[in-house]
């Protein structure tokens, strides 16, 4: 599986003849300079890995690649758990339906479109995903129903269905879920509103009326409310800004959907997000665990050859010490953990910088 981190570390600089079999193209490229085989973080021996190759593989390259795609699984699963130690999500738990599908009331309007506006909570790297809308008129008919928004790089989602007088009817995104991003740096800057606002709206069919349902009952406050401010509209225009004027209705409308946070995005545009000291650190990781699980090929290899019998002691501590300094890199990484490329963490308890010199 390709990944945004596989061209930060390359394979090999070793150009020798005896390995051009199956080596691919890219073997050489590297993002950072370092690569798999540097004799100081890697593991430089390629007539080891030859006789250590493990099954599935066929060439020394499938065992680098293959290493170097391990390792960056684990990094973008063990940063996230280390970080998870000292900060804790901004987005809170919630997959479920925002609004209720129930109603004993038409909303009697002589304007000719309804619909939602949204507002979120300005957070960088979040997003709310649409899996389904339920739409709710007093009558029976095809509808369209649109998500804008005054995001000029917005575009625009159409999702069609067909209501049933009196109850709310699934209609389902022919791409789903529908990512609604909560943060957009173009808002203010190209439009002159202070806030991002998206509208799920429908032109209301001649001789129909929206179910008046609510958000919320009982005075309870659901956990979405801390993310989103959402009200209903009636509107003889589309045009962003729509005001809001429901009256704390819902305009027939039902969203099923949940909060994301994509919290490692960033590692796809290190330079701008986080530095290119924090890039430096981050292929150390990829190389120190890569050329770990190298060495893990070549000590759990059964047959008998030089570098199973005469290096196993050697091979087994640089395996530890590149351990070690995958751990110390990760920490690092936690440490100074880059906060304005995202939102999607807070901190839970005091944190203290560290340097790291590559």
């Amino acid at each position: 599986m390709s990944d945004c981190l596989d061209a930060l570390v390359g394979l090999s600089d070793n150009d020798c003849n005896c390995y051009t079999d199956s080596r691919p193209a890219t073997y050489d490229t590297s993002d950072s300079g370092y690569y798999l085989t540097d004799a100081d973080e890697g593991f430089n021996i390629l007539e080891a890995i030859a006789q250590g190759i493990p099954c599935g593989d066929t060439s020394i390259w499938d065992a680098l690649t293959t290493s170097r795609s391990k390792a960056i699984v684990r990094l973008r699963t063990d940063f996230i758990g280390k970080l998870r130690e000292h900060r804790k999500p901004r987005l809170r738990n919630f997959n479920d339906v925002i609004g209720k599908i129930t109603a004993n009331q038409i909303v009697s309007t002589a304007f000719p479109y309804a619909g939602v506006k949204l507002i979120f909570q300005d957070v960088k790297g979040g997003s709310f995903y649409i899996d389904e809308l339920f739409v709710g008129l007093d009558t029976t008919t095809a509808l369209e129903v649109k998500i804008t928004s005054n995001d000029p790089q917005w575009t625009d989602v159409t999702i069609s269905g067909t209501t049933e007088a009196g109850v709310f009817k699934a209609f389902t995104p022919s791409s789903v879920p529908v990512q609604i991003p909560m943060h957009s740096s173009l808002v203010l800057n190209n439009t002159g509103d202070e806030r991002l606002e998206y509208y799920i709206w429908y032109q209301i069919p001649e001789g129909a009326q929206p179910l008046a349902n609510r958000w919320v009952c009982c005075g309870k406050r659901p956990s979405w409310k801390a993310h989103l401010d959402i009200s209903g509209f009636t509107t003889n225009t589309i045009t962003p800004p729509i005001e809001s004027g429901g009256g704390g209705t819902a305009m027939g409308i039902a969203i099923r959907g949940y909060f994301q946070c994509d919290d490692m995005d960033y590692f796809c545009s290190l330079d701008k997000d986080a530095g290119v000291n924090f890039r430096n650190i981050v292929a150390r990781s990829i190389q120190a665990k890569g050329s770990a699980y190298l060495l893990n090929y070549v000590l759990n290899k059964q047959d008998v050859s030089q570098y199973t019998l005469m290096n196993r002691e050697e091979m087994h501590d640089k395996r530890v010490y590149l351990e070690q300094r995958y751990n110390d890199y990760l920490d690092w990484m936690v440490d100074n953990y880059p906060s304005r490329a995202n939102d999607c963490y807070v901190c839970a308890k005091k944190i203290e910088r560290k340097e790291f010199l590559v």
